[in-house]
């Protein structure tokens, strides 16, 4: 296979098992990771997404065939404190990528990896500032699609686990039990919060796999929702992680107040309506092997 794939964000968490998998594909792999471009060689790319002459250079460089848009920042505790970077990596990163795409190679096919965190931007209040700029960054690949009939899809996914460095609360406990396990503590102290609330997760690992498909087969213009047949509450997960560390786990519940996905997911139909597709996703990494592989990840790593 000679086609070229550019990965954005090719250094976070789903950036890497992306470069990993798509190599595998048979693809050309051009990764961009944050940084000075003068810095780049053949196949890594240094870019400052929100610098639209860096973009231009890279678009230049690679001439893709296709993107996987991946960078941008996803922590929505973080988003409250510097709104003003959400809306600056997600939204003008974004504007940027497709700019150059439109001015340089307006034949590749993009995907735009979005959140399930989105909410109407006429109809409901923002549930935080990283969920406003993903909902704009949506809208955004979309407008671009209508306006300039470039070839771009969203893809949704649920929560993203497996093994590698995440901001995920599995990763998070994952580490906290690993750390525990090499001091020799006899337990470790997870706090839980939104008790009642059942979260889907999907191994990254599936998921890459499942946006390679749609980049090469979705219809440019759609978003996609990756839907899970099982959704898990963190005391689930917390069952799970109890039968597999080398340590006792004990819990402690903090209350907030909760909001249901499937609340986040309505509003959507109401701006989208027919360009929405649930894709039930194919999982050859069960939320259990995820959960091992996490631990094992930081074992080796810690």
């Amino acid at each position: 296979m000679n086609k070229k794939i550019l990965i954005t964000g090719a250094q976070g968490f789903t950036g890497r098992h992306a470069c990993l998998i798509f190599k595998q594909l048979g693809y050309q792999v051009k990764s961009v990771v944050r940084g000075d471009f003068t810095n780049s060689t053949k196949d890594i790319l240094y870019c400052n997404l929100t610098y639209l002459a860096d973009v231009e250079k890279v678009i230049q460089t690679t001439k893709p065939d296709f993107i996987i848009h991946l960078a941008g920042k996803n922590h929505a505790g973080e988003s409250w404190k510097h709104p003003d970077l959400y809306m600056d990596g997600n939204i003008t990163g974004t504007i940027n990528l497709l700019e150059a795409v439109r001015k340089y190679k307006p034949d590749t096919k993009i995907a735009v990896v979005g959140s399930m965190l989105e909410t109407s931007l006429t109809e409901e209040k923002p549930n935080h500032p990283y969920g406003l700029s993903k909902s704009i960054q949506s809208t955004v690949a979309l407008a671009w699609y209508y306006l300039y009939q470039l070839s771009i899809l969203v893809v949704r996914p649920p929560n993203l686990i497996g093994p590698g460095n995440s901001t995920g609360v599995c990763s998070q406990f994952g580490r906290k039990i690993v750390e525990a396990e090499k001091n020799n503590k006899q337990n470790v102290i997870l706090t839980l919060n939104k008790l009642g609330l059942k979260r889907a997760f999907l191994d990254v690992r599936d998921a890459v796999s499942i946006y390679a498909g749609l980049l090469e087969n979705g219809e440019p213009g759609k978003i996609y929702d990756l839907v899970t047949e099982d959704r898990y509450s963190l005391q689930d997960i917390v069952k799970q992680y109890k039968t597999l560390s080398h340590c006792s786990i004990e819990t402690d519940y903090v209350y907030q107040d909760e909001q249901p996905n499937a609340r986040l997911i309505e509003a959507d139909q109401r701006i989208f309506g027919e360009r929405i597709e649930k894709v039930k996703c194919p999982q050859k990494f069960k939320v259990e092997q995820s959960l091992s592989d996490i631990l094992d990840y930081y074992r080796k790593t810690s």
